[in-house]
């Protein structure tokens, strides 16, 4: 089952990205059981969130928020100068279902990886923003309150990547034992936008075990019928083509 559109004139033209970088790509599992990518791009991004900020100007004021450009006074950054350390491009991993019998908290996590591509880290921005800034933050109020819930935070060849307990090794080495390959890594490095799921991977993964319940049964064999959902989205000057396929057994 496929589903396209194409078309001109779309109202995100300036906010498409070129696509995710293979060091975002190298961080997702080849056995995940749903794969994610997404590009902006940013300068189109600060323009509509400065736009928007103008706009918003009179409710800004009576909820006294700071405006796009005008320092947030606990960071001691403005939101267009938090962006500025951002490439655009994010890649994203569900590499297994919450664990219903770990301990507590670690039973409602599931294992995943989240990255964010940062600007080069030898550059001015990253070195006043993201280093000096954000990241000196985080260490000094969050990473504790992260750490008792099973997750962690690297910064690590221009990327923010984000964890769960299980992932360590990834962590270390800055890439997947066995990254994702062949045409899923292709759509993952192209456009806008993309998902991937596989629903094998996925009933494999679910805290179920014979003797099934009814409902669980039923839950099995409908997974069975399907292979994997596809979601791309893709922007070329003023073209757009966006593209939802699922695959049946």
């Amino acid at each position: 089952l496929s589903r396209a559109n194409y078309g001109k004139e779309s109202p995100f033209a300036e906010l498409a990205g070129e696509g995710a970088a293979d060091n975002l790509l190298d961080l997702l599992p080849a056995s995940s059981i749903a794969l994610g990518s997404a590009s902006i791009n940013m300068a189109g991004l600060r323009k509509a969130l400065a736009e928007l900020s103008d706009e918003l100007a009179d409710a800004r004021e009576l909820a006294e928020l700071p405006g796009f450009s005008e320092v947030i006074p606990e960071l001691g950054l403005s939101p267009a100068q938090i962006l500025s350390a951002f490439s655009g491009a994010l890649s994203a991993a569900l590499i297994d279902l919450p664990d219903p019998n770990a301990e507590p908290p670690f039973r409602d996590l599931p294992e995943f990886v989240l990255a964010l591509g940062t600007v080069d880290s030898a550059s001015e921005v990253y070195q006043q923003i993201l280093k000096n800034k954000l990241l000196l933050l985080f260490e000094q109020a969050a990473r504790p309150a992260f750490e008792q819930i099973g997750l962690s935070l690297v910064a690590k060849d221009n990327r923010l990547i984000l964890a769960s307990r299980g992932q360590a090794q990834l962590l270390r080495d800055g890439k997947a034992a066995q990254p994702v390959a062949g045409q899923t890594r292709e759509r993952l490095a192209q456009g806008s936008f993309n998902v991937t799921l596989h629903f094998a991977k996925l009933a494999a993964a679910l805290p179920l075990a014979p003797p099934f319940e009814k409902e669980e049964r039923l839950l099995l064999e409908a997974l069975q019928l399907l292979e994997n959902l596809e979601i791309h989205s893709t922007q070329r000057d003023s073209d757009f083509e966006s593209a939802f396929t699922l695959a049946f057994n």
